[in-house]
């Protein structure tokens, strides 16, 4: 294989992962899948709630928009807010970085509803049956009576 075959195959491998939704098989740094994870986030803003859903066509439940954000950027999460909370490193509010998932107990004991932290305060979640994926400030007093913890999937 020549040097300009090795260079073509480098390029065509970066330019078919920038096409497609998802490319697990290459190594993302943990800032460039932080970043990947809040934009995708972002992506499907307006997305309907739909319990147990966990995709753009047929919309998203709390944890399947955070098992949704990071399969694309090549992390494995678990499916329920339960699961993503008890697999994650606990961690504070004031450790909390983009792409962190933020907890909250609104629906009977112990974590029950899941978002992803954007910075300044905020995060993105799916919220509830008849509402759309939409950014909160989590000063907000519901979202502030109901926090349960902050977890990360990331040193």
């Amino acid at each position: 294989m020549t040097k300009a075959d090795k260079t073509f195959a480098v390029i065509a491998a970066v330019c078919s992962c920038l096409f497609f939704a998802s490319c697990a098989s290459m190594k993302v740094s943990p800032s460039n899948a932080r970043s990947l994870i809040v934009r995708t986030a972002k992506n499907m803003l307006e997305k309907k709630y739909e319990f147990g859903k966990n995709n753009p066509g047929s919309g998203f439940d709390c944890s399947g928009l955070s098992q949704y954000s990071y399969k694309q950027a090549g992390v494995d999460i678990p499916r329920t807010a339960r699961k993503q909370y008890e697999n994650s490193k606990k961690i504070s509010k004031g450790d909390l970085k983009n792409a962190d998932l933020v907890f909250f107990s609104t629906n009977g004991p112990g974590p029950t509803h899941v978002g992803i932290y954007i910075g300044g305060g905020r995060f993105i979640h799916s919220p509830s049956e008849g509402k759309r994926v939409q950014i909160v400030d989590m000063d907000n007093p519901y979202w502030r009576v109901n926090y349960y913890g902050s977890g990360t999937y990331f040193k």
